[in-house]
């Protein structure tokens, strides 16, 4: 290994120099980014499940299955506590789901591919487009991604599995994550990933560069905390987030050819909302909502769900500087 690059008065002079045009020498820090083994950023950690059961049945006691949507308790790394969204690497999701007696989670789909293996309980079900399979502890269970799907425990025995989700979360500022060349990578080994990218860069063309790779969602550090919120929730519960104000606006103005009911669909898009909660909000069938949203998109001009989604929250935003 060579040698560390010595400190002097006058290359300190020069570092201090050169930061105030937002540069710095490689040198300094070049060992600490190529080292000679990997450097992960998460703890060894261990969930013991009969320690971890009584707080989950806390939780199913404390909230319902209808009020909490998902009734989960992340698995959360011990070394990455000042990370959000919780997770149990740096870039995995997984957590505990339970099921009491008679509850029934509600239909729902998300653009993330899930898997569940089943810890306990016998007899509860996954419905997947309609279609039920039942759950024993020790059984694999996917549900493949955009398919609807509901949980339901029609037994007289708590449900209780680990849910797993394909969304990656990218911290651009992780030792190992080179910026948006991570996003490229996993866009080129796994094309069908959903990818989010949460980072304290709050930069527009970084964002915009994401968007153009693809990536369902921008979260950035420097936000509002209430946009974080918004943006997490709306991406864990399958849909899309980005910044509104470093996307392009609508290409058309006025009233886009709308009818009054997309007019609807789409003041509730605004708002946030995904399409099983427009479609409870307006008495509509999930697939009804999806087809004035393909219509939205079509008569927006958006190339894709995504951009839609990205175009309305552009939307939003000058409607509340008006």
């Amino acid at each position: 290994m060579p040698p560390e690059p010595r400190h002097t008065a006058e290359r300190e002079a020069f570092y201090a120099r050169i930061a105030t045009s937002s540069l710095a020498p490689l040198w300094e820090v070049l060992k600490g980014i190529q080292s000679v083994e990997p450097r992960p950023p998460e703890a060894t950690a261990l969930w013991h499940y009969d320690e971890v059961r009584p707080m989950l049945m806390e939780a199913g006691r404390l909230i319902s299955a209808a009020e909490a949507e998902r009734r989960v308790l992340i698995l959360q790394n011990p070394a990455l506590r000042e990370h959000s969204p919780p997770r149990i690497t740096h870039s995995l999701f997984a957590g505990l789901q339970l099921i009491l007696p008679g509850e029934i989670a509600p239909s729902h789909r998300h653009t993330q591919s899930a898997l569940r293996f089943i810890i306990e309980g016998e007899g509860a079900y996954t419905a997947v487009d309609g279609e039920r399979t039942t759950m024993r502890p020790g059984d694999f269970v996917i549900t493949p991604s955009w398919t609807w799907h509901d949980h339901g425990n029609e037994t007289k025995e708590p449900m209780v599995w680990l849910d797993g989700l394909d969304l990656a979360l990218v911290d651009l500022k992780l030792p190992d994550a080179q910026g948006l060349g991570v996003v490229e990578t996993l866009r080129r080994e796994a094309p069908l990933m959903k990818i989010a990218v949460i980072s304290a860069y709050d930069d527009s063309r970084m964002m915009r560069e994401a968007y153009r790779l693809e990536a369902v969602g921008y979260l950035s550090k420097a936000g509002a905390p209430e946009s974080f919120e918004r943006g997490l929730q709306l991406l864990l519960t399958g849909g899309f987030y980005y910044p509104p104000e470093v996307l392009e606006p609508p290409r058309h103005a006025g009233p886009h050819g709308l009818t009054p009911r997309e007019g609807d669909v789409l003041g509730q898009l605004l708002r946030g909302m995904t399409s099983k909660q427009i479609a409870r909000k307006l008495g509509l069938a999930p697939a009804t909502v999806d087809k004035h949203v393909e219509q939205i998109r079509v008569k927006l001009g958006a190339r894709s769900r995504i951009q839609l989604l990205a175009q309305l929250g552009s939307l939003d935003a000058d409607a509340r500087r008006g």
